[in-house]
């Protein structure tokens, strides 16, 4: 149960110096934002004004917030969806009360035609970022990170061949050598752009490994069935590169 936790929230037990910056980090994501958008903007927020109602539902989504496995970030997961019917039942409380508040009803009436377009290209505008939030990575321009694994990536020799996780995979699309994690399947190399493809480590054992922690796919299972025949070579912000042992 220990060990669940700790890898589900890998920041607890680690020293101040550590442990901080890889839970801000976590906390602050751009899908922790997301899901808190896509969750309560159809509602207007208006669920936050019965707080006792709400708390189960935020208790919901900060379990995912909080966790390092990025899979519990994402909308489009289970993850966070029980936390829709405590929603409704705090929007339910909240409704009549704003109905029957005449300051409210007033500020509504003489506001109407501006509070209806604002609403409606707020709602517009919601919409598209969240139909959006899964092609974020598909879209989104260099990085940092992407930097990172370019430099290891320069570490390569041209002509060996390379196992590589789903993200960093299309760094390395150009290379006649390189290969899918064959524990990744092809349901995520379709999601990726990879219809079809030869699977590499550990099914075909390649000269070099590449993997990025941030992955759900980087877990100790997989570690250390690359430690067990791989050196690592070097690891920047989480992006190793494993050589076949000789």
């Amino acid at each position: 149960m220990l060990s669940y936790f700790t890898n589900r929230y890998a920041y607890v037990g680690l020293p101040l110096s550590e442990g901080v910056p890889q839970a801000l980090k976590t906390i602050f994501s751009m899908n922790s934002l997301f899901l808190l958008g896509a969750y309560l903007a159809p509602l207007a927020f208006l669920p936050l004004l019965s707080p006792k109602l709400v708390i189960p539902a935020l208790a919901i989504m900060l379990s995912g917030i909080l966790s390092t496995n990025t899979n519990q970030h994402t909308m489009l997961m289970q993850y966070p969806a029980p936390a829709i019917p405590f929603l409704f039942v705090a929007f339910m409380e909240v409704l009549p009360k704003i109905q029957e508040n005449q300051q409210v009803q007033s500020f509504i009436k003489r506001t109407h035609n501006r509070a209806a377009t604002y609403s409606t290209i707020f709602i517009v505008l919601i919409s598209l970022t969240i139909i959006s939030e899964g092609r974020i990575q598909l879209v989104a321009f260099p990085d940092s990170h992407d930097a990172d694994i370019n430099q290891v990536i320069s570490l390569i020799p041209d002509n060996a061949t390379v196992t590589a996780s789903n993200t960093i995979f299309p760094h390395l699309c150009d290379r006649a050598d390189t290969y899918m994690f064959a524990w990744q399947g092809k349901s995520i190399a379709v999601a990726g752009g990879i219809t079809k493809g030869d699977w590499g480590h550990p099914d075909k054992e390649t000269e070099y490994v590449i993997i990025d922690s941030s992955e759900p796919i980087a877990n100790q299972t997989n570690k250390k069935l690359l430690v067990n025949k791989y050196n690592v070579i070097i690891d920047i912000d989480g992006v190793s590169l494993y050589q076949l042992k000789s």
